[in-house]
């Protein structure tokens, strides 16, 4: 750079609204998503020793409290199997504390009518909220966004239905390949 610009400083990733930018799509999605299930976990945590009596208590600090912490980002970015798994995890550990008998998550899934406690499916979920945002995107095709939602998610678009409605988008930017 010039030396008028000594204000100016390189780095190799920057934190924006929350998300990890770093000079590949992968990393970008690696360190995103670290630190929000790790940011998730803190919550949980410190809410494990509190004194909540029912499971539906606890469903519910994990739906208000943590799962909302990954909503954010799942409206942006794809929520990788490896994360899931490990919100589950924490999720099951949190809500079961110390019991030895557990119900499979996805019943707590379940309506309140048919036996569960409205817990959501994270991978349901984040799936459906990145797919809102995409279906807004696609809505406003002279967009930069547009555009933008091709050089991201190019590999996810050809993975999905999308791609054949959308080929001009999936072969965007190296991310697609």
């Amino acid at each position: 750079w010039p030396e008028q610009l000594t204000w100016m400083k390189v780095v190799t990733e920057m934190n924006i609204f929350g998300f990890t930018i770093c000079s590949t799509y992968q990393q970008t999605l690696k360190q995103t998503w670290e630190r929000v299930v790790k940011g998730c976990q803190k919550v949980l945590f410190s809410w494990q020793s509190r004194e909540l009596v029912t499971l539906a208590q606890r469903v519910e600090v994990a739906k208000t409290l943590a799962l909302s912490k990954l909503y954010y980002v799942a409206q942006v970015l794809p929520l990788p199997n490896k994360y899931r798994k490990q919100v589950d995890s924490s999720l099951s550990m949190f809500i079961f504390r110390g019991r030895h008998e557990r119900l499979q998550l996805y019943e707590l899934q379940n309506s309140y009518e048919q036996g569960g406690l409205g817990l959501p499916n994270i991978a349901v979920k984040a799936d459906s909220l990145m797919i809102k945002q995409m279906c807004r995107i696609m809505n406003m095709p002279e967009e930069k966004s547009f555009r933008l939602l091709g050089y991201w998610l190019g590999s996810f678009l050809r993975d999905t239905c999308f791609g054949e409605n959308f080929p001009e988008l999936y072969d965007l930017g190296p991310v697609s390949h």
